[in-house]
């Protein structure tokens, strides 16, 4: 390479080398061929959008916001070249790439930019696909179902022209499937992810893919994970995966908070929350879901009450829901300062189920229940709490989360009494079991309650078993025989 004239064909070897090096070593050696490519005398204005975008998205995913702010920076430029150049690829990658890093700034999707973009990737069937980003932000922000669908349909596409990006597809839906608690479907399709990654020489596929079985690991309460998720998380930072980096930070907190190690939680998080000035959707959904209640449970209430500002802050102007996180985040700080009945108003808030195409996640949900029915059960409102931590038990129970539900059956052990799972229904419950009878589908008792048809399958669940039946026909025998229950 250092052989070759400066100039436009340097530009182009330089350009296509960080493909391929990133695709095996990474994002930090890609950027850095990719800057020298930009440098080069006379490069012709569509490879320098190009290129642009290609940095610009590289370094968005480095999760350091300085790289995030260049990120934008380029993108907008390349924008603007394609802009006048006219050129459907050249639109396509810019409109997507702007699209994409204002979405990890801001956590606001910007459908005006990426339906531009499907449209004309659709006339002119350009390389890039601009769903791919559009699903991955949907899912980012809880949309899974719809994400679902498009995920699926990209990755029949790629399977069916042996396409490369069948591997980044798989990991996209696999992280996704974490947070929407089918951890189940997210394992297959790591196990996929690795065969295709071996199959078709892409190295990268499979630290990628163990990085996510970690999440899972920690979530699920895996001690093994304590020395797994450090390892792959320096791999993640060599190759300047950012994201990967504060995914399995965030499940390794969360774990050290289920067994009640606040300070190891709290001291993890330190390098990536401390002394921070803004927030990014990234760090902004670290510091929601474990950040501030690591610190408030160590006692560092001012720096607690600090990072909550940022983060609503944030959450003003996301898609994301980050709004949940606030309350959570407040109704904390409240119940550490001795005012526990506006904490339960802030968690109840936080518990409350997103409006529909938004789903639950079922993990953080559990979570936040488990936390509201810990200051209902100290306020002494027994039955609420009771309530309130049987239906959290029953979400950690069917995802599989062993060290989340111990610790929610134990501030149930603690309520004292006859507890609903002496087969007692709580009033949701008997709600539920009303419709049921009625001949309701789940999605149709979901809508009426307003709960999620996932919700509402847990709690069916939990009635089978108080009851001791196991299909809709045996309840309804056994409420026309018991009317009482």
């Amino acid at each position: 390479m250092g052989s070759a004239d400066p100039g436009p064909l340097r530009a182009e070897a330089l350009f296509h080398l960080a493909g391929v090096r990133g695709r095996g070593e990474g994002h930090v050696i890609s950027l850095e061929l990719l800057e020298r490519a930009l440098a080069e005398p006379g490069v012709p204005a569509g490879r320098r959008a190009a290129i642009l975008c290609s940095l610009a998205w590289k370094a968005a995913v480095s999760g350091e916001s300085r790289d995030s702010e260049q990120g934008l920076r380029w993108a907008e430029a390349a924008l603007a070249l394609a802009e006048d150049l006219g050129e459907p690829e050249a639109l396509v990658e810019s409109l997507t790439t702007v699209a994409d890093i204002e979405f990890w700034r801001t956590g606001h999707i910007r459908r005006d930019l990426l339906d531009r973009a499907i449209a004309i990737h659709a006339e002119a069937a350009t390389e890039g696909d601009p769903r791919v980003t559009l699903a991955h932000e949907l899912g980012r922000a809880d949309h899974f179902a719809e994400a679902r669908a498009l995920w699926q349909e990209l990755i029949a596409e790629a399977r069916a022209e042996f396409s490369p990006t069948l591997t980044t597809c798989l990991m996209f839906l696999a992280r996704m499937e974490v947070g929407s608690g089918r951890w189940e479907s997210a394992t297959r399709l790591c196990d996929e992810m690795m065969e295709v990654g071996r199959q078709t020489g892409q190295e990268v596929s499979e630290p990628l893919a163990l990085m996510i079985l970690a999440e899972i690991g920690a979530y699920r309460g895996d001690e093994e994970v304590r020395s797994t998720i450090p390892e792959l998380m320096e791999v993640a930072t060599t190759m300047g995966y950012g994201g990967a980096t504060h995914r399995m930070q965030r499940a390794l907190a969360s774990l050290e908070l289920s067994v009640g190690d606040a300070g190891a939680s709290w001291r993890g998080l330190a390098r990536f929350l401390a002394g921070l000035e803004e927030l990014d959707e990234v760090v902004a959904q670290l510091a929601g879901s474990v950040g501030i209640e690591s610190l408030v449970a160590v006692g560092d209430l001012r720096e607690a009450e600090r990072l909550l500002e940022l983060l609503e802050q944030r959450a003003a102007g996301a898609d994301t829901t980050l709004r949940a996180f606030v309350d959570r985040g407040r109704g904390l700080l409240y119940a550490a300062r001795g005012d526990p009945e506006r904490a339960i108003a802030a968690l109840g808030a936080a518990s409350v189920e997103p409006t529909p195409p938004q789903e639950p996640n079922p993990f953080e949900l559990a979570r936040t229940l488990q936390l509201l029915g810990t200051v209902q059960r100290r306020a002494q409102h027994k039955r609420a709490a009771r309530e309130t931590l049987e239906r959290s038990a029953a979400i950690f129970e069917a995802l599989g989360a062993q060290t989340w539900g111990d610790k929610t059956r134990s501030e149930l052990r603690r309520i004292g009494g006859r507890t609903a799972s002496d087969g007692e229904l709580s009033e949701t419950e008997r709600q539920i079991v009303e419709l049921v009878v009625a001949g309701r589908k789940n999605r149709e008792v979901a809508e009426e309650l307003s709960l999620s048809p996932n919700t509402v399958a847990w709690n069916l669940s939990k009635i089978y078993r108080k009851l001791g039946v196991r299909s809709r026909t045996e309840l309804a025998a056994h409420v026309s025989a018991t009317p009482h229950v």
